[in-house]
C-alpha cells in the first residue's frame, strides 16, 4: 500500500455502526435451527396450515430442500367498499446447512406485495420457534 493511500485510511472519521444483533434477526427472513430437515419440513408444514392467509398450492422440490408457494390474504367487506385489490405473493423457503449442526431457513418474495410477505414471513417464523 502507499504512503497516500494509508493517509488516506488514517484521516478516514468514518464509523461502523456497531452489529444489533436483535435488530438484524427483527428485521431477517431467514430462521436458524438446529432441526434437521423433514422436521423442519414437518415445521413448515403446520405453519403452512395454521396460516389462514396460506393458498393450498404448494411445491416441495424433489432434488433439493426448497419448497414455493403462494401466500393471498382474503379480501373483507371494509376492503370491498374501499376497492382494495387482494394482497397475495409468492414465496420460496430454502433449507441452508451452515454447519454440521445448524440450518438456515431463507425465505425469498419471488412476486407481489413486499409488505405483505414481511408481515407472513414474520407469522411463520414465530409457529417455528
Amino acid at each position: 500500500m502507499s504512503e497516500s493511500e494509508e493517509s488516506k485510511q488514517a484521516n478516514d472519521s468514518r464509523l461502523l455502526y456497531d452489529f444489533d444483533e436483535a435488530t438484524f434477526f427483527a428485521k431477517s427472513t431467514a430462521v436458524f435451527t438446529r432441526n434437521n430437515p423433514h422436521e423442519i419440513q414437518a415445521q413448515l408444514e403446520s405453519a403452512f396450515q395454521d396460516l389462514d392467509v396460506f393458498d393450498k398450492d404448494k411445491d416441495w422440490n424433489e432434488k433439493k430442500w426448497k419448497c414455493t408457494f403462494n401466500l393471498r390474504k382474503a379480501i373483507t367487506d371494509e376492503d370491498k367498499q374501499d376497492q382494495l385489490p387482494a394482497q397475495s405473493c409468492r414465496v420460496q423457503a430454502k433449507l441452508l446447512k451452515m454447519d454440521e449442526e445448524r440450518i438456515c431457513v431463507e425465505f425469498t418474495r419471488l412476486d407481489g406485495d413486499s409488505m405483505f410477505f414481511f408481515e407472513s414471513v414474520r407469522e411463520i417464523k414465530t409457529k417455528m420457534v
